[in-house]
């Protein structure tokens, strides 16, 4: 397969053997398939993403802890100090836990059902609002479109290459776009089934849509490398 593919819209002539496309995908290598199921997806366990305000928000509270940490360690003795950081760090965590279950409810939770004939797709894995969920005939989409990039590994025996998927956009024959929500969905799990039941599919060499995820799990790993570094840094002061 050619890898060097334009920034456009254009086809792809998949194989669902393919490694490169589908060595994560659920389905990869089995033969749990028929022409006429209707298979239903989980959400993505752990991934769960707010709104980017309250991301950023809740991002903000814990850099403001790790700096506070700064502060405390001058200001009171190890031990209250410690016990106030983790105390601080703790009513953050407990918040953003009960506004992700308030959102998306507790444990893996059934996001969408693809059939040979239709899509039925929960309101949770849709990006923007969504009242309801979303029945799609398959006779009603125009067009499926995916964007993704590849990365690899090469040296003097390794040259592998493996997709990233980034969005994935429903255009239906009326006009409407639906775009899935990539921390909600597995989208080679999605592609993998498209392609099984031969839905129309497209595709685009680009990262575009899926830009604003990989910053809110940026921001997720300071935030937690931050706050690791101050209660370790802590800690070290409870033996001195």
């Amino acid at each position: 397969m050619d890898y060097n593919q334009p920034l456009s819209k254009h086809s792809l002539d998949l194989n669902l053997s393919d490694r490169v496309w589908f060595r994560y995908s659920t389905f990869y290598e089995k033969t749990v398939l028929q022409a006429d199921s209707n298979t239903k997806l989980t959400s993505l366990p752990g991934l769960a993403v707010l709104s980017g305000g309250a991301e950023f928000l809740f991002f903000f509270m814990t850099i403001a802890i790790a700096v506070m940490s700064l502060v405390l360690q001058e200001t009171m003795q190890p031990i209250p100090a410690f016990v106030t950081c983790v105390s601080c760090y703790l009513c953050v965590f407990v918040i953003k836990r009960i506004v992700i279950y308030n959102k998306f409810g507790f444990g893996r939770k059934w996001v969408m059902s693809i059939s040979k004939d239709s899509l039925e797709i929960d309101r949770l894995a849709i990006e923007g609002k969504a009242s309801k969920v979303m029945q799609i005939a398959k006779d009603d989409i125009q067009e499926i479109i995916f964007n993704y990039t590849f990365h690899g590994r090469s040296g003097h025996i390794v040259n592998e290459k493996t997709a990233n998927l980034h969005a994935c956009e429903i255009h239906q024959k009326s006009g409407d776009v639906v775009t899935l929500d990539s921390m909600r969905v597995g989208l080679f799990d999605v592609l993998y089934l498209l392609k099984f039941h031969e839905y129309p599919l497209l595709f685009r060499s680009t990262t575009s849509s899926g830009a604003g995820n990989i910053v809110i799990l940026i921001m997720r790993l300071i935030s937690l490398s931050a706050i690791i570094s101050a209660l370790v840094m802590l800690a070290f002061n409870l033996k001195s």
